[in-house]
């Protein structure tokens, strides 16, 4: 299991951003190439968004969370960015502590968040 501080180091500092249909923010794999088998949830200020509603981006290939299976993998490659999108009405200016749960092959469950705020 990695530390929190470190997964949190994640984020993309500055990336969350409201879009057309809700809010998205980006992610890098800082640590190695991972394999998502599962994707949980994101939460936005206690408020959790089901992976129906999420979508993950990678290299310009669009996944809908519910998607991601240990039958559909995803390649989270070391040093990519990820965008994470939710569909959902757009946050407020202010603050943000979000939190994000998804599942490797590799390590399992993985959990962790940050806090980032909107202008």
């Amino acid at each position: 299991m990695f530390p929190p501080a470190l997964l949190a180091k994640l984020y993309i500092k500055g990336s969350l951003r409201n879009t057309s249909s809700g809010f998205e923010f980006k992610i890098k794999n800082i640590i190695e190439t991972a394999t998502l088998i599962g994707f949980q949830t994101i939460v936005v200020n206690e408020k959790t968004y089901p992976a129906t509603v999420c979508r993950v981006i990678i290299e310009g290939k669009e996944f809908l969370g519910s998607e991601i299976s240990e039958m559909n993998v995803v390649l989270a490659k070391a040093f990519k960015d990820i965008t994470l999108q939710v569909d959902a009405d757009p946050l407020l200016p202010g603050n943000h502590k979000i939190g994000l749960q998804i599942v490797t092959r590799e390590i399992g469950k993985v959990q962790f968040s940050f806090t980032d705020s909107m202008n």
